[in-house]
């Protein structure tokens, strides 16, 4: 994945490998750190064909990060299958997040950045500032939390992240790991659990109090 906007397909993953297709996804919006930035292949790729795409986009007058599901044809370039998640994600020039992975659970986690507007990161109605778990056909898994704040289950898994970027599952237990980039100091490593609040902007580290007094902080 190329954040302009271009997947493309190499035979393999040795060095001058043959280029077999190039795709070029419709209406990316490139500007800083935002653009295509995630990419995840379905562990039933070679009966579906699927992959998970996250990307900075021009949608109805928006600029939104979005996740969609794209078939590969067998010419290897990408025909539109269907979104994930279309509209909430707020994008921006930094903070984006967009790591996108298949879990061992067999569904899709998202990391979505606070797009430069703190706040949003402490509202449980807000998809920035979260990591996401959805299911591989778009849908809201059964056992995502219900976040304090809200009437029902969303996309949401946990909240108060700055920036995460990476997810990474640990073998054998199945745990969710975020790698999230604090302000002028601390980087944080997050065990990830559902419902949890990782405190941005009111804290960041081992709960160094940071911006109390923005909106959803104490003091």
């Amino acid at each position: 994945a190329e954040r302009p906007g271009r997947v493309r397909v190499y035979a393999n993953g040795r060095p001058g490998a043959a280029l077999l297709a190039t795709t070029t996804i419709g209406n990316v919006h490139a500007a800083g750190e935002a653009g295509v930035m995630g990419i995840a292949v379905d562990h039933l790729f070679r009966q579906n064909r699927l992959i998970y795409v996250c990307a900075s986009r021009d949608y109805n007058g928006q600029w939104l990060n979005q996740v969609l599901r794209y078939k590969v044809r067998s010419d290897w370039k990408l025909s539109f299958d269907r979104y994930l998640i279309r509209t909430g994600m707020v994008a921006n020039t930094i903070h984006n997040g967009c790591a996108v992975e298949e879990g061992p659970d067999r569904n899709i986690w998202v990391s979505m950045g606070d797009a430069a507007q703190p706040w949003r990161a402490q509202h449980p109605n807000r998809l920035n500032g979260k990591i996401l778990r959805v299911g591989r056909d778009g849908s809201i898994p059964a056992d995502n939390p219900i976040m304090p704040g809200t009437s029902g289950r969303t996309f949401v898994y946990s909240m108060g992240h700055r920036n995460p970027q990476g997810i990474a599952f640990q073998p054998g237990t199945g745990r969710v790991y975020a790698i999230e980039h604090g302000p002028e100091r601390d980087d944080e490593i997050n065990w990830i659990r559902a419902g949890r609040n990782y405190g941005w902007p009111c804290v960041t580290g081992t709960n160094n109090s940071y911006l109390p007094g923005t909106e959803g902080c104490p003091g």
